[in-house]
């Protein structure tokens, strides 16, 4: 990623003429692909950052094993009367951890011990030690979670270029247009609750009348009421920031690990969509400036940015199935 960055600092720096010999062998694939890269890299350096200070205030030992996950963009193929391919829209960002394993076990299971005496912790037939660990299991999946949306928004979102709420509350650059952002399972959940929704926590002990009345049905419905475990989700669907369904949380009360999933469709990601449009066509931006600088300059100008943006994907799209031309032949 750093000698990505490096080359196209030179290649900016450097008179036209030269550009395309500094660019030789960036591709739009290599591009987006070490950006994209580099986002779910950061995903797993701050969870196990995290997990450190946690680990150090719980009286835990956490070591991360082996996990994997994807973060790509989502794309949606343009058919023609359903059968001819004429180009994909880009829909926006979508990171899926799809395994993470950690071992943790407590540092200290000795009942006579003092972090181990408070009653509240040995009520349901467990010891304290293994309460304590359950918890901890609970609030690391939950931060797990959080960062689904807060790493890419982080990595891809200049705040300073659109309106935000800090964390204090305060609206910052109100005039500008709204920040884009993600949405994760505990996200789209506060998202629900803040809007008036009931939140069910479904477990063994009211399965039988909560799963009657619960509202929801199709994939997430079934997915819910075979679950088996403790199960967190909100009554109905929600729309925010471009998209459209639910969040919803499965913990075995066992351990306190579970997943941690949303059910949905992009309904217009467009400001993602417009970012990843952008760094795909950087490098074809680089190399052709003169020329394509002047005539995205002229639609933004007469259309908007929007139009732009759409011109960039384009571009990025004929980038890309050159450089596959290239590489068949």
């Amino acid at each position: 990623m750093e000698e990505t960055k490096q080359t196209l600092e030179r290649a900016q720096a450097a008179p036209d003429s030269q550009r395309e010999q500094i660019l030789k062998g960036i591709t739009g694939d290599k591009l987006t692909g070490d950006m994209l890269t580099a986002t779910v890299w950061g995903y797993f350096a701050s969870l196990q950052s995290q997990g450190l200070i946690a680990a150090s205030q719980a009286q835990m030992v956490d070591a991360p094993a082996l996990s994997y996950g994807l973060f790509h963009a989502q794309v949606k193929p343009n058919k023609l009367y359903g059968l001819v391919n004429r180009g994909v829209t880009f829909q926006g960002l979508n990171m899926d951890i799809g395994h993470l394993r950690h071992v943790r076990w407590v540092k200290d299971d000795d009942p006579k011990s003092q972090i181990n005496k408070d009653p509240n912790l040995a009520q349901n037939g467990k010891t304290a030690a293994q309460n304590r660990w359950i918890a901890y299991n609970r609030m690391r999946g939950q931060y797990a979670s959080a960062m689904e949306h807060a790493a890419p928004e982080a990595f891809w979102v200049d705040k300073t270029k659109c309106s935000h709420t800090d964390e204090n509350g305060r609206i910052q650059n109100p005039t500008l247009n709204p920040c884009a952002e993600a949405i994760s399972a505990v996200k789209a959940i506060a998202i629900a609750q803040s809007e008036g929704q009931k939140i069910y926590t479904i477990n063994k002990a009211n399965a039988q009348t909560a799963l009657a009345k619960l509202p929801i049905g199709g994939e997430v419905g079934s997915e819910i009421r075979n679950a088996g475990k403790e199960v967190t989700v909100h009554e109905k669907s929600i729309n925010k920031h471009g998209w459209k369904g639910f969040g919803y949380i499965v913990i075995d009360p066992e351990t306190g690990a579970g997943a941690y999933l949303i059910e949905g469709g992009g309904n217009g990601c467009v400001i993602f969509a417009i970012i990843f449009a952008i760094v795909v066509a950087t490098i074809i931006l680089a190399v052709f400036a003169p020329l394509l600088i002047t005539i995205f300059s002229a639609i933004a100008a007469v259309t908007g940015i929007f139009t732009a943006a759409a011109i960039s994907v384009i571009l990025s799209g004929l980038a890309l199935w050159i450089s596959a031309e290239k590489k068949s032949q």
